[in-house]
């Protein structure tokens, strides 16, 4: 028999927190450290939004992206917070 365990709201939360801007990277063979040129596939585990990248490039725009995504979605949580007197 398998035991039953509850998972409490400050697990959940920091389980949320833990993956935001968390990402997995597999690269490809075609990858070439020398040359500084990274090809594979990056995922942001929080959104699940995935990209299959053959240059460095793409990697980093894809970066950029999702960080610019997740701070503008930080600033419009903060926005959404009553203000304590």
């Amino acid at each position: 028999m398998n035991a039953r365990f509850t998972t409490s709201k400050l697990e959940l939360a920091y389980g949320q927190y833990a993956m935001k801007r968390a990402f997995v990277l597999q690269l490809g063979y075609e990858t070439d450290i020398s040359q500084r040129k990274f090809v594979g596939r990056i995922e942001e585990v929080d959104t699940g939004r995935e990209l299959r990248f053959r240059s460095t490039e793409e990697l980093l725009e894809f970066l950029a992206q999702c960080f610019d995504d997740a701070r503008r979605a930080e600033l419009e949580v903060d926005e959404d917070k009553p203000e304590s007197i």
